[in-house]
């Protein structure tokens, strides 16, 4: 597996050329395209994404451990197939309509100015998470555990 530290990816489109398996860790990925694309089995570790597309890309056992998403395009994207161990990531200014985040643990995760409209926390722990001015238009909270969750500012919720 390769591994890669400390490096700086800049408007690189994966759907044109895949992006490497392996382990990215402290990385910044910025202006990068990985719509559409497969991201499956890679690593990233204390990694962030600013102004990236995520959108219908496949994360099917890709592990995010303490990674950051600064304003980026995630649309119709299935988190549920991450690999689930250390996953911990946060959403800053981001859109992220129509992704399913079902059955899994974020507790304590940060949604910040996010809109989330249509996306699916069914049966996800949400402990402690905070979703700060938020749109959640048809979000889905269904057998969902909120204890602790901060819903401040953010509207469009249980409606």
């Amino acid at each position: 597996m390769d591994y890669f530290e400390e490096v700086k990816y800049t408007k690189i489109d994966y759907k044109l050329k895949p992006i490497s398996k392996g382990l990215y860790e402290s990385c910044l990925f910025e202006n990068c395209d990985f719509s559409h694309s497969d991201v499956n089995n890679v690593k990233f570790t204390e990694t962030t994404f600013k102004h990236c597309n995520f959108s219908l890309s496949n994360v099917k056992l890709t592990s995010f451990v303490d990674c950051e998403f600064i304003e980026c395009k995630i649309l119709g994207v299935q988190f549920q197939l991450c690999n689930t161990f250390g996953l911990s990531f946060q959403f800053i200014e981001c859109i992220l309509n129509d992704s399913t985040f079902v059955k899994l643990p974020l507790d304590m995760t940060l949604f910040k100015n996010c809109k989330l409209h249509f996306v699916d926390f069914t049966e996800t722990s949400l402990q402690s998470a905070l979703f700060e001015e938020c749109e959640l238009d048809g979000a889905i909270f269904n057998r969902t555990i909120l204890k602790k969750a901060n819903f401040i500012g953010s509207i469009g919720f249980f409606n």
